[in-house]
This record gives structure tokens, sequence and C-alpha cells, in this order.
């Protein structure tokens, strides 16, 4: 028969202790999907099994003029009644310096805690371990005052240790997959928003016994702030429209999408106001109801089948490119201030005669400035030379080619910028 002295005994039944401490935490995690549940069973059991008063965990938030801060994430107590413990900051510095484990049983003359005082603060003891993930520090678990005069053990310390370690990667997985979902409710979000841009930008070919146009928009986003639009007016007349708002994503799409309901509204009051009435009341309201720095540069402009006039207003934006029959590319002058700088600016009017097989190529920035691995420019002068080949084709091949081209030109080079166009072709 094999005698156990006593102190082994004791040694071992600590063992299965720890043992059984540690089975505990293990079921309960499996069985929770929370990570506050998980965090409070780990904390319960780390109180239970150390005999602690009280025990948090405080997880790093930001740093702020060098100086890190912690925020209490889980808090667990033995007795309700008791007063909240919190870290004290040499206590914090401390842990980021070195990142080990703390243990203190005598915190009145411990060199970590001078300076403190413990008066009415029932403060005896503290055993610290740093939460430490792949990343670094994210955060501390501290258990208080255990219970009985000699305080925290190696033993506690070591076991601690272990619990640390693994409440780290746990709370680290679960912050990752927090992160994840985030960026899956945005992802739906800016897709709905996406769908949304969709369905209020023309998507048909308008087309008429005297003219057929179309329009194209890519965002290089989910969302643009680009906007195109064309409408019949009556039998002869017809209005188009291309915008570029400064900025990108939802607070471009936005101010997009209100230019675009102003223009509507205003064309259904009034479809015989002037463009230069258009302009300054679309002018106006941008200037009252976007922040300083907003802006949108737009064209706008109508077609008269009966004269073959074609007249503009180019608040700041690129100018139209006339497409002769013959393949002459006409780059019309006259352009003014760009919309929402100043409240009240006089934009001007201008006109073009068409012939039939001409075209109008209206298109934004994101066409001429797009950008290959080198970041070289499409440029005005290669998009005119592009043009300058494609006379009699319909507006639906133009803008298919054009497409082609800029992506030939990136070279697989990402899209830096929203690419709109809007073409008619004169019958």
């Amino acid at each position: 028969m094999v005698l156990i002295s006593e102190r082994e005994l004791k040694r071992l039944k600590a063992s299965v202790d720890e043992l059984s401490a540690l089975n505990r935490i293990a079921s309960a995690i499996n069985l929770s999907n929370s990570l506050d549940e998980i965090t409070e069973v780990i904390l319960d059991s780390c109180l239970k099994r150390l005999k602690a008063e009280q025990g948090a965990v405080f997880l790093m938030r930001d740093q702020e003029s060098d100086r890190v801060t912690f925020e209490t994430f889980i808090r667990e107590k033995a007795n309700a009644a008791e007063a909240p413990y919190h870290l004290n900051q040499s206590i914090i510095g401390w842990m980021i310096k070195h990142k080990q484990i703390l243990l203190i049983n005598d915190p009145e003359h411990d060199d970590h805690l001078k300076g403190i005082d413990f008066t009415g603060t029932n403060l005896s003891s503290i055993l610290s371990v740093p939460l430490i993930s792949q990343n670094g520090l994210i955060g501390i678990m501290t258990l208080f005052n255990k219970r009985g005069p000699k305080g925290f053990s190696d033993s506690d310390k070591r076991f601690l240790g272990i619990v640390g370690t693994q409440t780290a990667k746990l709370i680290e997985n679960a912050q990752l997959f927090q992160e994840q979902q985030k960026l899956k409710v945005m992802e739906e979000e800016m897709n709905l928003a996406r769908s949304i841009q969709e369905r209020y930008l023309p998507r048909d070919i308008l087309s008429h016994d005297q003219y057929e146009i179309r329009g194209y928009n890519c965002p290089a986003r989910q969302i643009g702030g680009d906007y195109f639009q064309m409408n019949s007016l009556d039998d002869r007349r017809v209005f188009l429209s291309i915008g570029d708002v400064s900025g990108k994503g939802v607070p471009a799409a936005l101010m997009a999408a209100e230019a675009l309901a102003v223009i509507r509204s205003l064309l259904h009051t009034n479809s015989a106001m002037p463009l230069d009435e258009m302009t300054s009341a679309l002018n106006r309201l941008f200037f009252e109801s976007t922040a300083p720095g907003q802006f949108m540069t737009a064209l706008l402009a109508t077609y008269d089948s009966n004269s073959r006039q074609f007249s503009y207003v180019n608040a700041g934006h690129i100018p139209p490119f006339v497409v002769k029959k013959s393949g002459q590319v006409i780059i019309p002058e006259g352009s003014d201030i760009v919309i929402g700088v100043l409240q009240q600016d006089p934009f001007n009017v201008f006109k073009v005669h068409l012939e039939p097989g001409d075209a109008v190529v209206f298109c934004t920035d994101g066409v001429t400035e797009c950008l290959d691995k080198d970041d070289n420019e499409f440029g005005i002068e290669g998009f005119v030379d592009f043009l300058s080949k494609i006379p009699g084709e319909s507006p639906d091949q133009i803008i298919e080619r054009a497409k082609d081209s800029l992506c030939c030109h990136r070279n697989g080079h990402v899209q830096t910028d929203d690419v709109t166009m809007l073409v008619m072709r004169v019958k």
C-alpha cells in the first residue's frame, strides 16, 4: 500500500480542484454564445476558485495624449453590497510596460501603489493578469481581496494566468466576429442604397423619331455622387442633365439624389422654365442646405428637334462634346461657377446647332481622370481621340465602347472615381 503524505494529498486535491474549475469554464463557454455571458462565467468561476471578493475585466479603449484608457467590460462580486474597485493608473502603466501577471498582497506598502490613500477602501490584495492577443495588450483581468490572511498565492497566479490567456483569445475572436457582423450590415445597407440609386437614375433608352439618348453610371464605391437625367418635355423638346457632387459615398449620393429631386420638381412645375433660372434655383437650394466646401458641377441642357438647337448651362462641369458625323469633335466654350458656392450668381445659356448624325456626349471627370497603374489620366485629349473614331454610332454603342476603352486604359488598376456618361444622337 502506497502512503501519501498529507502535504502531497493537499497538492493533488488542489490540482483536481483547478482542473475541475477549468473544465467548468470550458463547458460554460461551449454552451454560451454571448461574450458578456462567457466573461461573466469566467469571472464567477475565478472568484469561487480563488475565493476572491470581486473581479473585473477592463478592456483598452483608446489613447489620448499618450494616456491609455481602460473601460470596465464585466464586473462580478461575491457580495452585492461591495463598492466597486478600480484599476490604479500606476498598475495600468506597469501592465502596459511589462505585460506580466501582477500579485499584490500588501497594497499600502507596495511600490506599485505608492501615494494612494487606502483609508476606507478595505482593499487587501490584488491579482491582475494581462489579456494579450496577437495584436498586443487588449485588456486586464483583475481579482480583488482574497479571503484569508495570506492573500493570493503563486498557485492562484498560475491559475489566473491560464484563464487570462484563454479569455484574451475569446475576447479577440468575439471582437473580430462583431466587426465582421458590422461590416456585413454595412454592406447590406450599401447594397440597398445602391439599388435605390439605380432605381432613381433613368435605366431605359429615351428614343424619339428625331433623337436617341442613353445614360450610364458606374460608381467607384457601392454608391456615388454622380447623376444623370433625361426627360421628354413635349413632342419636340427634351431635357438632359448630368452632375458630379464633391466627395464620394453616402453623403455625395444623398446630395445627388437631392439635386435630381429638385430638377424633377422644377420640370414638373414648369417644363418651360429657362435653363439659367433652373440652375439658379438649384444653386440657391444647395447653398442653403449644404455645408461649406460642398458643391456640385453640372450641365443642364435642352434640345429642340424642330430647330435642331442644343442649349445648355455649364456650372463648372466638363463641357459637352459635340461629335460631328464627319468624326470631328467640337468642345463648345462657355462655363460658369459651380453650384453651391455663391448664393447669388448669374448663369449663362450657350447654344449649339446640331445636324443629323451629330452626337452630344456628356461625362463626369471619372472618365477624363481615369487613371492607370502609373497614375496617367485618360484625359480630355484621350477622350476626344476616342470620340473621333465613333461617328454614326448609336448612344448604346458609344457607351459600350467607352467602357471598354476606360477598362483598357486602367489595365487592371482600381476605379478611383464615379464614371457617368450621357449620350444623345440626332437621327
